[in-house]
């Protein structure tokens, strides 16, 4: 009995606080494939409010983007999009993963939700920004507002890694899960907060899904992307962290015919409530 009410507690631990409010749902695409999505209504008493759209980076989970999705919702209706890598995500066995299946995907979830794109702010990271910037440059979707943290050009992968997503034998990684998250549990993390997060970053890895978008995207490059539209975009850079490449980021910016630069230093400070603050501010600065 023990065990399994300190399953249920580890359970309810790997749960972010905005999960635990949010409205949770899965959006049938033209593939057939099923994505996750979570929503929430704004604590804001504007008659027509903003909706903020967060679509998170490759494999990226919901635990780490919390305090930016709590904050959010005071001031925005929030949705949250989990793409087709992600271990929750209904894919069948023909799924495609590149770059236009992707983008379909984001394209067909906000006509699904009927969103008035002149009051949505879509916010992004890395792989993600790199998708919607593929969207605005071939017209798929014209927000109020994109705000990009740390866009690439290309998944960031050395080539080792790169070749052994190629090469690793899937039924692998189901030995090799438990392992790691009794590892994490009893060994690596802190605290039992830092274990559930870590444990469930394992959990929700897909590596079959993972090898199946690498093969389209790993030697592909997405600047003409960046160059295709003049839509306005805010570009954040996290200049202090070293997971962070900021040369790539003011590059990326030049090309963007419409941007503004701004430097929030650290992942923590993009990952809370100082974006939220920043987004605030540039409608307040456009007369909204």
């Amino acid at each position: 009995m023990k065990k399994k009410k300190d399953a249920t507690k580890f359970d309810l631990l790997a749960l972010s606080e905005f999960e635990k409010i949010a409205e949770i749902s899965w959006v049938k695409v033209s593939d057939g494939c099923e994505l996750r999505i979570l929503r929430s209504s704004t604590e804001s008493k504007e008659t027509k409010p903003f909706t903020l759209v967060l679509i998170a980076g490759w494999a990226s989970i919901i635990m780490g983007w919390n305090e930016v999705l709590m904050e959010a919702k005071k001031h925005f209706n929030v949705v949250y999009i989990e793409t087709r890598e992600k271990g929750t995500s209904k894919v069948t066995k023909d799924s495609i993963f590149d770059a236009q299946r992707f983008t379909l995907d984001i394209k067909e979830i906000f006509e699904f939700l009927h969103l008035d794109q002149n009051r949505v702010v879509v916010l992004s990271s890395s792989f993600s920004s790199m998708l919607v910037a593929y969207m605005l440059s071939h017209k798929m979707i014209s927000p109020f507002l994109s705000v990009f943290i740390g866009p690439i050009e290309r998944i960031p992968l050395p080539r080792s890694i790169r070749i052994l997503l190629t090469i690793f034998p899937i039924w692998l990684y189901a030995i090799v899960k438990p392992i790691g998250i009794f590892w994490v549990k009893h060994f690596k993390a802190e605290d039992e907060y830092h274990a559930a997060k870590y444990a469930r970053a394992i959990i929700e890895g897909d590596p079959l899904k993972w090898k199946k978008t690498s093969k389209h995207f790993f030697n592909k490059l997405f600047w003409d992307s960046y160059a295709g539209f003049d839509n306005q975009v805010l570009v954040v850079d996290e200049s202090v962290d070293r997971m962070h490449d900021t040369e790539m980021t003011q590059k990326i910016n030049e090309i963007i015919k419409n941007s503004i630069f701004l430097d929030l230093k650290t992942n923590k400070n993009t990952h809370s409530k100082p974006i939220i603050d920043i987004i605030l501010k540039y409608m307040q600065n456009s007369g909204v």
